[in-house]
């Protein structure tokens, strides 16, 4: 079971990283949090983050500011709520670029009886819009993942992982299907010996 935990969190890490509150109680009490960073590289040359998050009851709102070295700056803003009753997680994003490029994202996550569904929408700089659907759900003997993306073009690719713990370790299959049909599939077993 061990090795099991360890290869979910190596593995899907994008899915562990879509649950910020979904799985967990949000907590009624207010918190904000603000965070500086700031980086300076060879060349003398630094970057300023600059991050606040505010938590109230089920809402959580955060701002961002990049500013890069010739002073240009890029803004994000997010709005997420969790509703308990339904186990859903709604997040907006809101980002500015460099060059005042604006481009969105939503995002959905629903906690199932045995797992969690994720949805997304990113409405790029040019109004394209690109959906990742997921999924993640556990079995009896490990979790089955299933991703689908389809680009501004319609054209779609989807990938199917399947992870099953064994006597001795862990298996995985993971098959990745293109917008023209062409599959690709990886294999990969671990195992762990005794002494």
């Amino acid at each position: 079971m061990n090795l099991l935990n360890r290869t979910l969190r190596t593995l899907l890490p994008v899915t562990v990283a879509m649950l910020p509150l979904v799985l967990t109680t949000v907590s009624t009490n207010a918190e904000a949090r603000e965070r500086a960073v700031n980086r300076t590289g060879p060349n003398g040359l630094s970057t300023q983050r600059a991050t606040s998050r505010v938590r109230s009851g089920d809402t959580v709102t955060s701002h961002s500011t990049v500013t890069g070295p010739k002073g240009a700056t890029t803004t994000r803003d997010s709005t997420g709520q969790y509703d308990a009753a339904t186990g859903t997680w709604n997040r907006h994003t809101d980002t500015t670029g460099f060059k005042g490029n604006t481009s969105s994202t939503d995002a959905t996550v629903t906690r199932t009886d045995n797992g969690a569904t994720r949805d997304v929408v990113h409405t790029g700089v040019n109004g394209g819009e690109t959906q990742v659907n997921s999924s993640i759900a556990r079995t009896d003997d490990g979790f089955v993942k299933e991703k689908t993306v389809t680009g501004p073009n319609g054209k779609t690719v989807t990938t199917d992982a399947t992870t099953v713990r064994t006597d001795d370790g862990v298996q995985r299959d993971v098959v990745k299907t293109g917008p023209n049909g062409n599959t690709v599939t990886h294999h990969t077993e671990t195992t762990v010996s005794k002494e």
